[in-house]
């Protein structure tokens, strides 16, 4: 009787990949594995193929949003029955100076290469580096297989802030609906969030 194939599904943040970029600005080192090697799509297709899993596969790019995104598009997979664990990644790493001049050509990076979010001395925002993978389950499944639980998701939700007056800024009316909605969807009372993480440019 066949083994019963891994129902998991992987969503990994992709915004950029510097290291594609520098990959094909050196055409003559490539090799016939630098194509898969560096595809924003295997960001997340390598993990399916190396640990032969078998749910949704998906690398997105949502800018600054690109984790949350996945993280949102984990949940919805998981209530659907599309995949029974979710596997949610990001990472990124500098190894080029192309974003740099890109950011710092449109004003968008601090000159002292700190983020002052929300702050009288805002003046753009730091870049920085790092990692992180989260494994989500169904919570009766993670209390069944005696999993340690470090969070319970209770919603997740999505928007787009619309025409403002830039791209890159947000609308307040666009935050307030959708945490209204947010907590509405599931009979919560916005007073009962006693901690907001956000992320700011400016």
């Amino acid at each position: 009787m066949p083994s019963q194939l891994s129902r998991t599904g992987v969503f990994a943040a992709n915004e950029k990949s510097e290291y594609y970029q520098s990959t094909v600005d050196d055409l003559p080192t490539i090799t016939k594995h630098s194509g898969t090697g560096t595809a924003n799509s295997m960001f997340a297709n390598r993990l399916s193929h190396f640990f032969d899993l078998h749910g949704p596969s998906i690398s997105l790019d949502a800018a600054c949003a690109s984790s949350l995104y996945a993280l949102h598009m984990a949940c919805q997979s998981l209530r659907m029955g599309d995949c029974t664990v979710a596997l949610v990644g990001g990472s990124s790493l500098i190894v080029n100076p192309n974003t740099w001049v890109l950011l710092d050509t449109m004003g968008a990076l601090s000159p002292d290469g700190k983020s002052y979010a929300y702050d009288h001395k805002a003046n753009g925002f730091g870049r920085g580096e790092g990692g992180a993978c989260l494994v989500l389950k169904p919570l009766s499944e993670a209390v069944s297989c005696g999993d340690p639980i470090r969070a319970v998701i209770r919603n997740s939700i999505t928007n787009h802030s619309g025409k403002t007056n830039g791209i890159t800024a947000p609308s307040q009316k666009a935050q307030e609906d959708i945490l209204t909605r947010l907590h509405g969807e599931i009979g919560l009372r916005p007073e009962e969030t006693t901690f907001v993480e956000v992320s700011g440019l400016a």
